[in-house]
């Protein structure tokens, strides 16, 4: 017998015990009720231990004992994470209307975690996977869901931009500087709303029946908002034309994008749902 392992589930069931008496009082009419409090609690922390700590005599086990329990640790986990991104509005639009985008972030999810990969790690391999799928639905997206994610957009551009211009050009250019975690940097006011927006973007772009519609009158909208850009920001606003250009200041240009949003949101609805699509074909 382990005496050691006895004498500890003694104690503790003495200090359960105690706690009961603490609480309920009243010993002589209670005794039964502490007996069975007692010896429970005996029998819970002995059996306890025994399954965390093994007697030397049963401790042979395969060499890869350690490896196979890790893996089982690491499958549970998975499990609980794809039951908790199914929950997210969005992921669950993706999981309904685009299986292959999400069985891949799941896969990524999982080779991330397999390989040890930290929390920012695995966030920046699904944003990736998930500015693709922003480009393939937001142009197709209903106007209120096409408007809604831009406003967001607006927000995320300024909050990353004030921080550092190198962190606005990462979230608007991820292919050419890579992605960022854009949950250290963005309030999480900001994030939710950017999941809700997306939801609805992938939800009323899967839907959509038809191609995004030509807009000859593209060119003349965009003519008009440069203009008024260079009034308010002078040959600034010519950094739009080139946002990749060597030695290009970067918080100019953020700053300058984010004007030309809001100008393109000040349109009529229907106007400004179409200059944004013929700017999204065009990318």
């Amino acid at each position: 017998m382990d005496w050691i392992s006895t004498g500890i589930a003694g104690a503790f069931g003495a200090l359960a015990t105690g706690i009961v008496f603490l609480v309920v009082r009243k010993p002589k009419e209670r005794w039964g009720l502490y007996t069975i409090v007692f010896f429970t609690s005996c029998a819970v922390c002995y059996a306890t231990m025994s399954f965390i700590i093994k007697p030397t005599t049963t401790r042979e086990k395969p060499l890869n004992a350690l490896e196979v329990s890790q893996a089982e640790k690491t499958e549970k986990f998975l499990n609980a994470l794809e039951v908790s991104l199914a929950e997210i509005p969005a992921y669950k639009q993706i999981s309904m209307y685009d299986a292959e985008t999400y069985q891949r972030i799941k896969d990524e999810i999982r080779k991330s975690v397999i390989k040890g990969e930290s929390q920012s790690q695995i966030i920046q391999r699904i944003r990736f996977i998930i500015s693709e799928l922003v480009e393939k639905y937001l142009p197709l997206s209903s106007d209120q869901a096409l408007l809604d994610y831009m406003n967001v957009v607006i927000l995320e551009i300024e909050e990353l931009a004030h921080q550092s211009p190198e962190l606005c050009y990462k979230f608007l250019f991820p292919k050419q500087y890579g992605t960022i975690d854009v949950t250290q940097y963005i309030k999480p006011e900001t994030q939710q709303a950017d999941l809700d927006a997306l939801a609805s973007v992938i939800r009323t772009g899967a839907e959509a029946s038809e191609d995004i519609q030509d807009f000859p009158e593209y060119d003349a909208f965009i003519q008009n908002i440069i203009i008024n850009l260079h009034e308010t920001y002078g040959d600034d606003a010519l950094l739009l034309e080139n946002p990749h250009a060597p030695g290009i200041d970067k918080r100019k240009f953020c700053h300058i994008m984010v004007a030309l949003y809001r100008e393109i949101l000040k349109l009529p609805k229907k106007e400004s749902c179409l200059v944004l699509r013929s700017m999204l074909k065009a990318k």
